[in-house]
């Protein structure tokens, strides 16, 4: 009984890293992203704002990457040890489980380039150059 609450605890944990961060990521882009319409320099001033906010690194990194982290480490727990369960569910719902874990799968792969390529050579003082 204790394995399958510690199970439900990390699962439900799981998700909720998932969403959080990726939510307040979102709504933070959008609404930077959103100064683009009032032209170059509002946009620049704006990506500026967030450049220069105080504990930025800590904030990065304890509400954005390692929920992240820790969302894609279980995530690919999840996706390659999960089995479909043909008894309980139909052919469509065991697909739509399939193709959720290999779009994980896949989106992991994007994020970790898309962090290498605009975060992590940029530290390294490596040009970043958006073709």
């Amino acid at each position: 009984m204790a394995g399958n609450n510690k199970e439900y605890l990390l699962r439900r944990l799981h998700s909720l890293l998932g969403v959080i961060p990726v939510g307040i990521f979102l709504i933070q882009h959008l609404v930077v992203n959103h100064f683009a319409v009032r032209g170059e320099q509002a946009f620049n001033d704006a990506a500026h704002f967030m450049e220069s906010l105080p504990f930025r690194y800590v904030l990065e990194t304890f509400v954005i990457f390692l929920p992240l982290l820790f969302h894609a480490i279980y995530g690919l727990y999840i996706a390659f040890t999960a089995k479909n369960n043909t008894a309980k569910y139909g052919f469509f719902r065991n697909w739509m489980f399939y193709l959720q874990r290999i779009s994980g799968v896949v989106t992991l792969i994007f994020i970790s380039w898309h962090v290498w390529e605009t975060r992590v050579q940029a530290a390294f003082g490596e040009e970043v150059n958006f073709k």
